[in-house]
């Protein structure tokens, strides 16, 4: 069954950006919000593990995440609806994606991608414990039948960014970032030497992604345009972060900052030109990031998992959202923080999706459970600029 609408919890009243840590820091005015619309179905009874991803095209939401239990890389899907189905959505085999358990570090690494006519997912199979094989698997809209092709050499996936007019390039770090256009196919060409991409990159739009050098320690900017693939650094963002491309190309990256435990929010307002930084909040513990397009005037959803320590010692993870005010139904403007779900169980991750009426949340906290809070757009129009 559908949970009940979660009841009101204590939330702040946040300004604009610059004002964000000053009163998350409790400085000032703590007030009650209104109750976010929450619907949520448990998915699977045991976590999965990480990482997770879901995507919306074509009035249907789809979930992405590897079972170490089967050792199998799934996915589901449902519509884009006023609410969730009235039964959770079954999870699917994508694909086999290991022989032993428990698995390597890059077990169940993927990146994916939706467009109204075709699911793709990006993907590393250990085959055997001597053979990694790299493998983009479609699923064209209608079929359940997936489609495989295997690119060369193996390494583990960065992103999938698709056009309007069907192209589809592929991502990837095996020595060196490694790009290739497989729709229609393409060779294979280095974009980055010396690239150690083992932190997960974020796809920030049709056109652009980030991904996060370890051996380098700088966090890459990599852009598609009609010459090719351009790539620039980005100072002051660590391997934890999520990014946004906004309609006129202009870039903003959400990272965690393990040092200061903050949350820093980097934009731009036009292709090249330079990042102003914000601080938004202190956040520990935390693991996973979104950032999603909010309204016109304030411009993002940022979704963050973070611990505390209850009254009684137990430490807590919770599923926090910082939103515009009026979007969730709060009936302000401004900034408010507020809390999807917490309990005592770590949070292994989470993946997020926006639709014009909803932000869909795939949360794995014990289990897996799929959340629909309701949003409000009164501003007409989904926006990141």
């Amino acid at each position: 069954m559908r949970s009940a609408v979660v009841p009101p919890r204590p939330a702040l009243l946040l300004l604009g950006l610059p004002a964000l840590l000053v009163l998350l820091a409790g400085c000032t005015d703590v007030r009650r919000m209104a109750p976010l619309r929450v619907e949520s179905l448990p998915v699977a009874a045991s976590a999965p593990s990480a990482p997770l991803s879901m995507a919306e095209s074509g009035g249907r939401v789809w979930g992405v995440f590897p079972d170490r239990s089967t050792m199998t890389l799934d996915y589901l899907s449902f519509p884009d609806d006023d609410h969730l189905p009235s039964a959770a959505p079954t999870p699917s085999i994508i694909d086999k994606i290991d022989v032993n358990a428990p698995g390597p570090s890059t077990f169940g690494a993927h990146a994916l991608a939706a467009t109204a006519n075709t699911l793709r997912v990006l993907y590393l199979d250990r085959e055997s414990d001597s053979r990694l094989v790299l493998k983009m698997a479609s699923l064209p809209a209608g079929s359940t039948q997936w489609e495989l092709d295997v690119l060369d050499p193996p390494g583990n996936p960065l992103a999938l960014l698709t056009d309007a007019h069907g192209s589809v390039q592929a991502y990837w770090a095996a020595g060196a970032m490694k790009s290739r256009t497989v729709t229609p196919t393409g060779p294979t060409a280095d974009i980055l030497p010396a690239f150690d991409g083992t932190a997960r990159a974020s796809i920030a739009g049709p056109d652009a992604f980030t991904a996060y050098s370890s051996n380098q320690r700088a966090l890459y900017v990599v852009r598609r345009n009609a010459q090719g693939d351009a790539t620039s650094v980005l100072p002051g963002a660590g391997p934890l972060q999520a990014s946004l491309e906004a309609a006129n190309g202009a870039l903003t990256v959400l990272s965690w900052d393990d040092g200061t435990r903050r949350l820093v929010l980097q934009e731009q307002s036009a292709v090249g030109s330079p990042f102003s930084k914000t601080t938004v909040t202190l956040s520990d513990g935390t693991t996973s990031l979104a950032l999603l397009p909010g309204g016109a005037s304030f411009r993002y959803i940022m979704l963050f998992d973070e611990t505390h320590i209850s009254g009684n010692g137990v430490a807590i993870s919770q599923l926090s959202m910082i939103a515009p005010g009026s979007l969730i139904g709060a009936g302000r403007t401004r900034y408010r923080k507020s809390i999807i779900a917490s309990g005592e169980m770590p949070i292994a991750g989470f993946a997020a999706a926006r639709t014009a009426s909803a932000l869909y949340v795939l949360l794995a906290q014990g289990g897996l459970r799929l959340y629909r809070i309701a949003l409000f757009p009164t501003e007409g129009r989904i926006s990141s600029q």
